[in-house]
């Protein structure tokens, strides 16, 4: 399974999962990876959330194939521009 739409903001990871066969067997795996007070899901946007920690990023890429390079992605996108966290 994938992670769409990556992006960070108030210290807080959101992400959307992509549509498969694997849909509910991840929402699971993301249920039972993080705590309800970790967690959330918007369902206008679809989106859920998480901490942004070096730890989540990892429980993140055991979920997601394609976490690591995503991260990589977000870090060098957030340098570009400057953010401060």
């Amino acid at each position: 399974m994938k992670m769409l739409d990556l992006r960070k903001h108030n210290n807080r990871y959101y992400f959307k999962i992509g549509q498969g066969e694997d849909f509910w067997d991840t929402v699971r795996l993301l249920k039972n990876t993080f705590r309800p007070k970790e967690r959330n899901y918007d369902p206008d946007t679809k989106e859920w959330s998480v901490p942004a920690t070096p730890v989540n990023e990892a429980k993140l890429a055991m979920i997601f194939s394609n976490a690591p390079i995503s991260f990589v992605y977000l870090k060098a996108q957030l340098a570009m521009f400057l953010e401060v966290t």
